[in-house]
């Protein structure tokens, strides 16, 4: 990337073959992104630039566009996203590499190592490259965007740092987070001003007053508080701060809690359950393993009016926003795999990626989208900043610890079974006593009953049951009696 703010503007294209087109324009970066919005006209400078009459403007499709430090990482970069693509994870890792190596500041190229790395089960490597990725914003362009927003904005000789967080944010949200900090500042030096020594001029804020700061500017139209004096608090920061949000700060006094006024404890419980139902009676499955996340989505009870693609269309669709609800709400991040419906109609498999891409859009974390792959898959990374909602609020099963299943009751009795003829073979006592849990214990006496009677003449000894209710299903002890 030169320093004069010129840039090369990549476009990879899909021609109605499937072959795919590296374009490249020099340009300024705002007139040219406005220029390649339409793809109309994106086809045509892609005709004009390869001299190739025969591209369909209506039929070309357009993969991604970029920007690089220099061909050779544009092409490397293009070759590893193909490969990607067709799950040729090992090779495409190469080819990212290279392009690393010819633009150190590729930002896009890390997102996509990384992904390549954990779909390989190289976790390490693959979070040491999601940080390094999260440290290169997506392109020289839009560090130049940042920089010349807040120099543009900026009022006094302050310096300010932009975070990573700040990549693709309207001026407007820049805009408001250095009104927030000039005040903040400016509140700092009255104290110093005026405060005895010691004193203490600052301290971080609570977590009410981070979530007003955070959330209440741009994502939400009311706060809603149950104390008076969090409100308090509340109406007192945005005074000094934020006046002109005051008016968005409600008292809620109601009867019942706030909480099911609102009907959170809904949401709450939703956010927690392995299987997510959608208004049409299809759902999704959400299942957290330690490489991924594997969302699957199912019509379930939703048949549809009409032919069975347009049903499955439908779900898929319905479950994309519902996807990346849970997504935020759950606060998931690492790698994800979305396993859609198959769809017959490439068209319909790109609705799908787009509505997903559009969804993500309100997310303040990082994503990173690849397009659904012919099986109805979509892989995507998200960037970690916490631990999810489930491992906040919840802890791994005392009873099966944490593996989510526990063997059944006939296994149980048959490895009973094979126990004690193991063992018979050293006991010399006239009977045995076996302990087991009363569920066990009631199966060995019904059911299973034959299985000890066929024991008993087998190994020559009576067998006595014993229920005891503090074992775990699973837990039996087999003991030896000498004498009457």
């Amino acid at each position: 990337m030169e320093d004069d703010g010129r840039y090369t503007l990549y476009v990879r294209a899909l021609d109605p073959k499937g072959g795919e087109i590296l374009a490249s324009a020099e340009g300024d970066a705002k007139d040219k992104l406005e220029v390649l919005a339409a793809v109309g006209e994106l086809s045509g400078d892609l005709r004009e630039e390869l001299g190739d009459d025969s591209l369909d403007r209506e039929k070309l499709r357009i993969s991604e566009t970029f920007t690089a430090k220099s061909l050779e990482a544009a092409q490397a970069y293009s070759k590893a996203q193909s490969l990607q693509y067709n799950g040729r994870y090992e090779e495409s890792v190469e080819f990212y590499r290279e392009a690393i190596a010819e633009d150190e500041h590729f930002g896009r190229a890390y997102s996509g190592l990384a992904l390549s790395l954990g779909s390989l089960g190289r976790d390490d490597e693959a979070d040491a490259t999601w940080k390094l990725a999260l440290q290169n914003l997506g392109s020289m362009t839009e560090r130049e965007r940042l920089r010349n927003s807040v120099m543009n904005l900026r009022t006094n000789s302050h310096g300010y740092i932009v975070r990573t967080a700040a990549e693709g944010e309207s001026e407007e949200k820049l805009a408001s987070e250095m009104s927030f900090v000039n005040s903040l500042w400016a509140d700092i030096q009255k104290k110093y001003e005026k405060a005895p020594t010691p004193s203490r001029l600052h301290q971080e804020i609570s977590v009410s007053l981070r979530a007003v700061r955070d959330l209440l500017i741009h994502e939400v139209e009311k706060l809603v508080i149950d104390s008076k004096p969090t409100y308090d608090a509340v109406l007192s920061f945005l005074d000094t701060y934020m006046p002109s949000l005051k008016d968005h700060v409600v008292l809620y006094d109601g009867a019942e809690p706030v909480f099911d006024a609102y009907n959170l404890e809904g949401d709450i419980s939703r956010a927690l359950k392995r299987k997510v139902w959608l208004k049409s009676g299809g759902y999704i499955t959400i299942e957290h393993t330690e490489a991924l996340v594997a969302v699957d989505v199912n019509t379930g009870r939703y048949v549809g009016k009409h032919n069975l693609e347009e049903t499955i269309l439908k779900t898929n669709l319905e479950a994309v926003k519902e996807i990346a609800y849970q997504i935020r709400l759950r606060d998931i991040g690492g790698i994800i795999i979305i396993d859609f419906i198959d769809m017959d109609k490439k068209t319909n498999r790109e609705k799908v990626y787009t509505a997903l891409k559009e969804a993500l859009l309100k997310d303040k974390s990082k994503t990173h989208v690849l397009p659904m792959s012919d099986m109805g898959l979509i892989q995507m990374t998200r960037k970690r900043t916490r631990e999810p909602l489930t491992r906040i609020l919840c802890e791994p099963c005392y009873y099966c610890e944490g593996e989510g299943y526990i063997v059944s009751k006939q296994t149980i009795c048959y490895t009973i079974f094979r126990e004690i003829l193991r063992e018979s073979q050293d006991m010399n006592g006239v009977r045995l006593t076996l302990r087991v849990n009363p569920q066990i214990a009631e199966l060995l006496h019904d059911e299973e009953n034959s299985l000890i009677a066929a024991l008993e003449k087998a190994i020559g000894k009576q067998i006595v049951i014993y229920p005891n209710t503090t074992y775990h299903l699973e837990e039996f002890d087999i003991f030896e009696i000498h004498q009457e």
